[in-house]
């Protein structure tokens, strides 16, 4: 299978240039497009389906599901998304630091 990391292995551009070769960015060079994209039809490159979808999902931390509190909170949000057409991906951190898209979320107690 074709990925981006070959595609940029077998043009020598990075992965961002690869990437807006591929979505026919105009911070690029015609010349560049052009190469990168034909390396990309030789060997059918096809983006990850998942890349492109949007998942219509919003991510709970919570520090233990189990909390009285936490369970009406999740009830209220789970409740209030789902009539716009989104679910919960909840994740329990038992009240460690986790680093989120490079963001530190910290658990505060209520």
């Amino acid at each position: 299978m074709m990925t981006l990391k070959k595609i940029s292995y077998l043009t020598d551009f990075s992965l961002s240039t690869v990437s807006k070769g591929l979505n026919n960015s105009f911070d690029i060079s015609n010349a560049t497009k052009k190469m990168i994209q034909d390396i990309a039809f030789e060997y059918n490159y096809t983006p990850h389906p998942l890349r492109r979808s949007k998942t219509n999902m919003i991510a709970v931390i919570i520090s233990h599901v189990n909390h009285l509190s936490y369970g009406n909170s999740l009830f209220d949000i789970e409740k209030s998304v789902s009539k716009y057409g989104y679910r919960i991906l909840l994740h329990q951190s038992f009240e460690k630091e986790i680093k989120v898209k490079g963001v530190f979320a910290r658990n505060y107690r209520w």
